[in-house]
C-alpha cells in the first residue's frame, strides 16, 4: 500500500510541474505530433509503450487502444489505412526505433473518416535523408522476453526509395492466473510466444507529377498455452494469428496544386485455435478501393471529393474429432460497404473554415444511406498558439458502456482543441462534448422474447498535456484525461440513469547527462469505466531507461526496467438480473529487466 501511495504521489508531483519543452515550432491545430526518434526511450521500447505516455490515447490492461472522443481508432502507416488486426497487438510488436514520429488526430478530416467515426493514429516510419543507404541491427534480451532482434533498412537512389524493417521476439514460460466468484484459481501457462513484425514502404517517382508506391505490413503471433482445468486433464492449445496488409497507390499532381490519388488495399487475416480434438479457424479477407481528388478553386479556397468501397469476406470453420468421429462446420459471410465525402475549405488570414459532408452505406448493418455533415474552424491566434472548433452530426452505430445503439439517430459532437508552443513550453488541451438523442436498443427477457428500450447518451471529455524544459538537459512532461458519461434509460425494468467516470494520468522526465547519455523515467495509470453493473480493467505502468550513444553514434546501448515491483494484478466485475456480482482477477508477471544494443552498419 505504501509503495502504491508513493507512486501516485510521484505522478501527481510530475503533473504539477509539467509545463512544456524547448521547441519553437507549433503543433498543427488538427493533430498532436510526437517526435519518436528524439525520445531516448525509443531505443528499447515498442510503440504501444510510447503511446501509453501520450495524451488523447488510452490503453487498458488488455492492450486495447482507444481515443475516448471517438467510437473507434484507425491505424495509418505512412498515411495509408491499415485494418484486419488488433491495433494493440501490432503496436506491441513494432519497435519504436523504426519510427520517426506519430500523429494523433481526435477529429480527422473528411478523407480520413471513410471508416466511420474514428480517431486516427498515423505512424511515420524512418526514411533515408538524401541519397544513400542506412542499415541498422538491434538485438535485445530481457527477463520476460528472452530474445529479440530488429532490422532497419532505408534506401534512396535517384527517384527510388525503400524503407523497411523486420523484428522478431521470443517469449517463454509466461503465466497468468484467473479467478472469479464461483471457481478456484485457474492458471494459464504460455509455453512459448513467437512474434514477427515486418513493414516496408517503397515507391518510384515516374515524373515530377507522378508517383507510384506500395506498403506492406505484417504481424504474426504463434503461441502454446496450457490450461489447468477443474476435475479433468489439463489442455494444451496452439494458436496462430498471421495478418498482413498490402496497399498500392498512384498519385498525379496537376497544375496549381491539384492532385488525384488512387489506392487499393488488400487485408488478409486468420486466427486459428487448435486443441487435442478441436480446431477453430476464422479467415478474414477485405478488398478496399479508394479515390481522392483535391483542387484549389482560387487563392483562398479549395475543394476535395472522394470515396471508398470495401468488400469484406469471413469464413468461420469448426472441426472436431471425438471418438473417431470427425465433424466439420463452415459459415461464410460477405458484406459490402461504401463511403463518399466532399469538403470545401476557405481561408481568411489566420482563419480556416472546413465544411464537409460524409455519406455511407453498409449492407452488413441493414441500413439505408446516411449523411453526416460537419464543420471545422481553425484559428491561428499567432505563431505560438492556435485553437480549433469542430461540430459533427454523425449517423453511426457507436458502442458505449457495452450498450450498442441499433436506432440510427444522430450523434452530436462538439470538439475544441487548444495548442500553445513557445521556447520551453508546450501546452495542449482538448474538450469534447457528445450527445445522442433517445435511441432504441435491444433488451432480452429470458430466451423467448425481447422488449425495446430507449436510451440517451451524453459524454464530456477534458484532456491536458504539457511539457517543460527545466534546463537544457532536463525536461518534464505530464498530462491527464477525464471523461464523464451519462446514460438515461426508459425501459420496462425501471432502470435508473447511470453515470460513469474514467480517465488517465501520466508523467515523466528525460535527463541528459551528456548529449548522448540519457535517463528516461515515466509512469501512468488508466482509471477504468465503472457503472452499477460492470467495471473495466485498469492499467498502470512505470519504466526507467538508461541509454548511451558512442563510437560516432554507430553504437547505441540501453538498459531498462519495466513494472519492476512484483506482479501486476487486474480486477474487473459484472452482474446482471440473473446472477450476483462476478469478480474476475488476473495476475500478470510483467516485471521486466533488459538490455538492448543497436549497431548502424551503413
Amino acid at each position: 500500500m505504501l509503495r502504491n501511495l508513493l507512486g501516485v504521489l510521484l505522478l501527481f508531483m510530475f503533473s504539477l510541474c509539467a509545463f512544456g519543452q524547448e521547441e519553437e515550432s507549433s503543433q498543427p491545430s488538427d493533430r498532436f505530433t510526437y517526435d519518436v526518434a528524439a525520445d531516448p526511450e525509443s531505443v528499447s521500447a515498442n510503440m504501444l509503450q510510447i503511446l501509453q505516455k501520450l495524451p488523447f490515447v488510452t490503453i487498458n490492461a488488455s492492450n486495447e487502444v482507444a481515443i475516448p472522443s471517438s467510437s473507434q481508432v484507425v491505424l495509418y502507416i505512412n498515411g495509408l489505412p491499415q485494418s484486419g488486426y488488433s491495433i494493440g497487438e501490432y503496436l506491441q510488436t513494432l519497435p519504436a526505433s523504426r519510427v520517426e514520429r506519430v500523429e494523433i488526430y481526435t477529429q480527422p478530416k473528411a478523407s480520413e473518416q471513410l471508416t466511420g467515426d474514428a480517431g486516427l493514429i498515423n505512424i511515420i516510419t524512418k526514411k533515408q535523408e538524401g541519397e544513400g543507404t542506412t542499415l541498422a541491427v538491434t538485438a535485445h534480451g530481457a527477463t520476460s522476453t528472452l530474445a529479440g532482434a530488429d532490422l532497419l533498412l532505408n534506401i534512396r537512389k535517384n527517384k527510388f526509395f525503400f524503407d523497411g524493417g523486420y523484428s522478431f521476439s521470443y517469449q517463454d514460460k509466461y503465466s497468468t492466473t484467473w479467478k472469479d466468484a464461483y471457481t478456484p484459481s485457474i492458471e494459464t501457462q504460455y509455453r512459448y510466444i513467437n512474434q514477427h513484425n515486418a513493414s516496408l514502404h517503397t515507391g518510384f517517382e515516374l515524373t515530377e507529377k507522378d508517383i507510384i508506391g506500395a506498403t506492406l505490413t505484417m504481424i504474426c503471433k504463434e503461441e502454446s498455452r496450457r490450461f489447468e482445468l477443474i476435475e479433468s486433464d489439463d489442455m494444451v492449445a496452439l494458436t496462430s494469428q498471421p495478418v498482413y496488409n498490402l496497399a498500392t497507390y498512384y498519385k498525379h499532381t496537376f497544375a496549381k496544386g491539384a492532385f488525384l490519388k488512387l489506392t487499393y488495399e488488400y487485408n488478409h487475416g486468420e486466427s486459428t485455435l487448435e486443441t487435442f480434438n478441436e480446431m477453430y479457424s476464422n479467415p478474414l479477407k477485405e478488398n478496399n478501393f479508394q479515390i481522392d481528388f483535391s483542387t484549389p478553386i482560387n487563392n483562398i479556397s479549395s475543394f476535395e471529393v472522394g470515396g471508398r468501397y470495401s468488400i469484406h469476406k469471413a469464413n468461420f470453420i469448426y472441426k472436431i474429432n471425438q471418438n473417431n468421429i470427425q465433424m466439420e462446420e463452415e459459415e461464410k459471410n460477405k458484406s459490402n460497404s461504401w463511403t463518399v465525402y466532399t469538403q470545401y475549405t476557405i481561408r481568411f488570414a489566420k482563419l480556416q473554415l472546413n465544411v464537409g459532408l460524409l455519406g455511407n452505406n453498409s449492407d452488413d448493418e441493414g441500413r439505408s444511406f446516411c449523411l453526416s455533415p460537419y464543420t471545422t474552424l481553425n484559428w491561428d491566434i499567432n505563431d505560438k498558439q492556435s485553437i480549433s472548433f469542430q461540430y459533427n452530426l454523425q449517423r453511426i452505430q457507436p458502442t458505449y458502456m457495452n450498450s450498442s445503439l441499433i436506432d440510427h439517430k444522430p450523434l452530436h459532437k462538439v470538439d475544441v482543441n487548444y495548442h500553445y508552443t513557445y521556447r520551453k513550453l508546450q501546452l495542449m488541451a482538448d474538450a469534447n462534448y457528445s450527445l445522442s438523442p433517445s435511441c432504441r436498443l435491444p433488451a432480452f427477457y429470458g430466451v423467448y422474447y425481447s422488449v425495446d428500450e430507449r436510451m440517451k447518451f451524453q459524454q464530456i471529455l477534458l484532456s491536458l498535456y504539457a511539457r517543460y524544459a527545466l534546463a537544457p538537459s532536463v525536461s518534464v512532461y505530464g498530462g491527464g484525461m477525464f471523461t464523464r458519461q451519462r446514460i438515461d434509460y426508459d425501459n420496462a425494468r425501471n432502470e435508473k440513469s447511470q453515470n460513469a467516470n474514467c480517465g488517465q494520468l501520466s508523467a515523466g522526465s528525460d535527463i541528459h547527462f551528456t548529449p548522448s547519455f540519457c535517463l528516461a523515467i515515466n509512469g501512468g495509470y488508466y482509471f477504468p469505466q465503472k457503472t452499477e453493473n460492470i467495471s473495466g480493467t485498469q492499467n498502470y505502468f512505470y519504466r526507467a531507461n538508461l541509454s548511451k550513444e558512442f563510437a560516432n553514434k554507430r553504437w547505441k546501448a540501453a538498459i531498462y526496467a519495466n513494472d519492476f515491483f512484483g506482479k501486476k494484478k487486474i480486477k474487473s466485475y459484472y452482474k446482471d438480473i440473473y446472477s450476483p456480482q462476478t469478480v474476475m482477477r488476473y495476475t500478470l508477471p510483467t516485471n521486466e529487466f533488459g538490455v538492448s544494443l543497436t549497431y548502424r552498419i551503413l
